[in-house]
C-alpha cells in the first residue's frame, strides 16, 4: 500500500528514551536533507528556466546541453565557472558544486604505438589494436611451428624446443658411426676450410714426389737424334713431365727383343 504523507511512524529517542511519533513527511524530509547523493537525472546547466524549484542536499544532475557555456542555475558558484557536456553538479545545501567531468573522465581518445604494434581501428571510443606479423627484417607475432611445418620448410613458423629435439637426435643418428672427419696421405691433400664440403685434391708430380702426372699418346712426335743435330740436343727437347702410354712406346721404340720381329 501507498503511504500518505500523514502517515505516522513510533520511534524512540535513542536507546532506552522515550517513544514519539514522527510522520512520513517528517521522516522524508529528514531523510532528503542528509548527506546522500541522489542522482536525479539530466539538465541544461545553461538554461537557467531549468533550473530544480527546490533542490534538496545531495541532488546530483548531469549536464545534457549540447554546447559549453556558463553555469545558469541559481545559487551559482562564484565566479560562474563554464561548463560542458557531460558536467556534474551536486547541491550542497546552500549552492551547486561544479564537478568538471565532462573532458576529464571520457576515456581514452588517442593511441600512438610503436612497430610492431599497429592500431587497425583508430575510433577513440572502441579502437581495434594489431600487431605485425615478424619477419627476418622486424620483429612481430609470429605462429609456433607444427612437425608439418618442419616437414614442409614453413618459413612463417617459430621452431619450439621440442621440435628441435627431434632435428637434433635425427642427425645424431645420421652421424654416428659414419665418416666425422676427412684426412689425406701424400700426395693426397684435404682443405677443411669448410667442415661440411672438404675439398680433397691431389698434387702434382714432380722430382721426389709423388703425384699426378699427364700422358701423351702415340700420336706424339719425338722425333729424332739426325733431325735435331745430334743426340744430346734431341734428348733435351723431349717432354719431362708427362707419361708414355704402353702403346706410344710400342710405336717409337724398338723391343728389346729382335726375334719377335717378322724375317725379312
Amino acid at each position: 500500500m501507498a503511504l500518505a504523507a500523514s502517515d505516522v511512524f513510533v520511534v524512540q529517542k535513542q536507546a532506552g528514551g522515550e517513544i514519539r511519533k514522527v510522520t512520513a513527511q517528517v521522516l522524508s524530509d529528514y531523510l532528503a536533507s542528509g548527506d546522500t547523493v541522489v542522482y536525479k537525472g539530466t539538465g541544461d546547466f545553461t538554461n537557467v528556466a531549468q533550473n530544480p524549484s527546490s533542490p534538496s542536499n545531495g541532488d546530483l544532475y548531469i549536464n545534457d546541453a549540447l554546447t559549453s557555456g556558463s553555469f545558469a542555475w541559481l545559487p551559482a558558484p562564484s565566479p560562474i565557472p563554464t561548463v560542458v557536456p557531460g558536467d556534474r553538479c551536486i547541491y550542497n545545501g546552500t549552492g551547486w558544486d561544479i564537478i568538471s567531468s565532462g573532458g576529464g573522465d571520457v576515456g581514452v581518445t588517442e593511441i600512438e604505438v610503436t612497430a610492431p604494434i599497429t592500431v587497425v581501428d583508430d575510433d577513440s571510443s572502441a579502437p581495434i589494436i594489431g600487431i605485425l606479423e615478424a619477419t627476418t627484417g622486424r620483429f612481430g607475432a609470429t605462429q609456433l611451428a607444427t612437425q608439418a611445418d618442419v616437414n614442409n620448410s614453413a618459413t612463417n613458423r617459430v621452431v619450439t624446443a621440442d621440435l628441435l629435439k627431434v632435428v637434433d637426435a635425427k642427425v645424431d643418428a645420421a652421424t654416428a658411426g659414419g665418416v666425422t672427419s676427412i684426412s689425406g696421405t701424400d700426395p693426397i691433400e684435404v682443405d677443411n676450410a669448410s667442415p661440411n664440403t672438404p675439398v680433397v685434391s691431389v698434387k702434382d708430380s714432380a722430382v721426389a714426389q709423388k703425384g699426378v702426372i699427364a700422358r701423351f699418346d702415340s700420336t706424339t712426335t719425338i722425333g729424332g737424334p739426325e733431325s735435331n743435330t745430334d743426340y744430346t740436343t734431341w734428348l733435351a727437347s723431349l717432354n719431362d713431365t708427362q707419361a708414355a702410354t704402353i702403346k706410344a712406346v710400342g710405336a717409337s721404340f724398338l723391343l728389346a727383343d729382335f726375334s719377335e720381329y717378322a724375317d725379312a
